[in-house]
């Protein structure tokens, strides 16, 4: 919501006579079953605030062409920082979960959590209007990242980097061992940040070191017998460092019946994707921005053959 601070970008959620449709009304009028998220929503001008009212209240909101957008089918998110600041955080690293007392340590998270509760109510009820901060359902706060959560967050960048072009089209696996795991959970952390670090971590000590040995390699060489070799990145943990090594192992080729299979699996999902893309067209098709681009083009010639038609009769 920071593109909406000030009073002119925030009409441009609900358009104008000139203007054409707003970015918010046109979409909610396309696909009024939605989720429709306002992040950092604190950011916005004073005039969003209004919209907001207009929006949790009666759950419609007309647009600068007098068309409603009905909101009584969507659910509303906002996200915002509001009291993060003063919020007193956990000291850095992750509570000491050895001593397998999880009786203990629910009861230790639970005034923990209350305190979160109420200290995020009252610097949102602080923050805005009575009568916005009425019609809000619930708040959630959020508390600092457990140790599990971070491990699945590592596991997941892993993943992702697995799915890249420059990785994906050349063959390689990406293998990363516990340790790997472990130490880029515990260092990709901060109390303070979150897990945001945890990107920069990868790219800078297993993504960037990965690529600069893949150019100093040269391709694969093809080979027509039963067996082929393929590139596999390990990923390990040497003196409290990620370490990243390139090996060439053999794998079997797929045989005719496998790659028949898999032939037919991908002639499947591009089906599925046609399928989707023509339904899609469709939609944009009956959209109401097409309609008015039509009528657009359409009066425009207009003009323009009694433009045309005028000189003539002059000349």
């Amino acid at each position: 919501m920071s593109e909406y601070a000030d009073a002119l970008a925030v009409t441009r959620l609900v358009g104008g006579v000139t203007n054409g449709e707003g970015t918010l009304t046109r979409r909610i009028r396309e696909q009024p079953f939605a989720v429709l998220l306002f992040d950092e929503f604190e950011k916005a001008h004073d005039s969003f605030f209004d919209l907001l009212l207009q929006i949790l209240g009666e759950g419609r909101l007309t647009d600068g062409r007098a068309r409603v957008a009905d909101f009584t089918n969507s659910i509303i998110v906002m996200t915002s920082n509001l009291g993060a600041d003063r919020f007193r955080r956990a000291r850095p690293g992750f509570r000491d979960e050895s001593s397998g007392d999880e009786a203990a340590t629910n009861r230790a998270s639970a005034p923990r959590a209350l305190a979160a509760q109420k200290h995020f109510t009252r610097a949102v009820q602080d923050f805005l209007r009575p009568e916005i901060f009425n019609r809000i359902d619930h708040i959630v706060p959020f508390l600092p990242l457990e140790r599990d959560t971070v491990k699945s967050i590592a596991e997941r960048e892993l993943m992702l980097l697995q799915e890249r072009d420059g990785v994906r089209l050349r063959g390689v696996v990406l293998r990363a061992s516990a340790e790997a795991v472990e130490l880029l959970a515990r260092r990709g952390y901060d109390a303070r940040y979150g897990a945001r670090p945890l990107k920069r971590l990868i790219e800078r000590e297993l993504l960037l070191p990965l690529a600069v040995q893949l150019n100093q390699r040269q391709p694969l060489q093809r080979m027509p017998q039963a067996a082929a070799t393929t590139l596999v990145a390990e990923v390990r943990v040497e003196a409290n460092r990620l370490r990243v090594s390139l090996e060439e192992q053999a794998i079997e080729r797929r045989s005719a019946a496998a790659m028949l299979a898999g032939d037919e699996a991908s002639l499947a999902a591009r089906a599925a994707r046609l399928s989707e893309l023509r339904r899609r067209l469709q939609q944009l098709e009956r959209s109401s921005s097409v309609v008015d681009l039509r009528n657009t083009i359409w009066r425009l010639t207009e003009i323009e053959r009694r433009l045309a038609r005028a000189a003539g009769a002059r000349a």
